[in-house]
C-alpha cells in the first residue's frame, strides 16, 4: 500500500461526507498543514467540475437532438379551438 492512499482516502471520504468527528479534524489538520493533500483535493474537484460540464453538455446535445415535444401543460396556456368556415 502506497503511504499516499490514506490521506487520499481519507480526503475522498470527506468529500462524500463519511467521516467521524475524529477524522474531520484530522482532515483538517491535513489540509492545513499539506500542501500535497491540498493539491490532491483542488484536483479531484477540477475533476469533478469538468465531468459535471461533459454531462451538462451531453445532456443538451441529446435535448438539442431528440426534443421533447411541449406539453400543454408546461405552456401555461388554454387551448382555444378555431372553427374555420369556409
Amino acid at each position: 500500500m502506497n503511504p499516499n492512499d490514506a490521506p487520499r482516502e481519507l480526503l475522498l471520504r470527506h468529500l462524500d461526507g463519511r467521516l467521524t468527528q475524529e477524522e474531520r479534524l484530522r482532515v483538517a489538520e491535513l489540509l492545513r498543514t499539506d500542501p500535497a493533500a491540498r493539491a490532491f483535493l483542488r484536483e479531484v474537484a477540477e475533476q469533478a467540475v469538468m465531468v459535471a460540464d461533459l454531462e451538462r453538455i451531453a445532456a443538451g446535445r441529446q435535448e438539442a437532438l431528440h426534443p421533447r415535444p411541449i406539453r400543454l401543460a408546461d405552456q401555461g396556456r388554454k387551448v382555444v379551438p378555431v372553427n374555420f368556415r369556409s
